[in-house]
């Protein structure tokens, strides 16, 4: 089991970690790890291979114009009701 912690306080500073729970099949023991010390720099560590970045590239250039402005549409319409999308027709 992995559990991850955003640390909101100021004294924590956004301070970013991960307890992970040992298993006897990995031949772990329990322990909490720091990610990064506040959840900017742990932003700033993200990044995306270049196979996702193709595929991103791809899946832009495919993009259905209709669906796009289908979309839109919806979301106008439930930001000016106030309404969820969810309870909008059509969605």
């Amino acid at each position: 089991m992995i559990c991850v912690f955003l640390d909101l306080t100021e004294e924590g500073e956004c301070w970013v970690g991960v307890f992970v729970m040992g298993q006897p099949a990995w031949n772990t023991e329990s322990k909490f790890i720091t990610l990064a010390s506040s959840f900017t720099e742990l932003l700033d560590q993200l990044r995306l291979d270049d196979d996702t970045v193709e595929m991103l590239h791809e899946d832009l250039g495919n993009r259905d114009e209709e669906e796009d402005q289908r979309m839109e549409s919806i979301w106008i319409q439930a930001d000016s009701a106030g309404e969820p999308p969810d309870r909008i027709p059509g969605l």
